[in-house]
């Protein structure tokens, strides 16, 4: 996965809003800190950007926002391999997509 840089504009916040708008017209505000907080931290867990984004590490609410970015193209959840042998999950990743990248105006590092 690549991390992409430079900052969140507004109008790339608006063009996000638009989109979410037109596919799910009840976009919350969950769905902007998830966005903001996915940019800022790519790379991190699921489950470390519920924590930031609700104050709960195992939110669903947070988790399926995520899952709906994904849906979008908006972001990318990589899973790691977990050790099977000890019963292990895989870890996942979550990254800026390409085409979220082009939608926020965002540039590779």
């Amino acid at each position: 996965m690549q991390k992409y840089t430079s900052r969140l504009t507004t109008d790339g916040i608006y063009k996000f809003t638009e989109l979410m708008m037109n596919e799910s017209p009840r976009i919350s505000c969950l769905a902007v800190r998830v966005l903001i907080d996915v940019v800022r931290h790519q790379g991190d867990s699921p489950a470390d950007i519920s924590e930031r984004t609700t104050g709960d590490r195992g939110s669903t609410s947070a988790e399926n926002m995520i899952k709906r970015l994904a849906q979008l193209k908006i972001c990318e959840i990589e899973a790691l391999s977990g050790d099977e042998r000890v019963g292990q999950t895989a870890r996942k990743q979550v990254y800026i997509s390409a085409f979220g990248a082009e939608l926020l105006g965002l540039k590779l590092r």
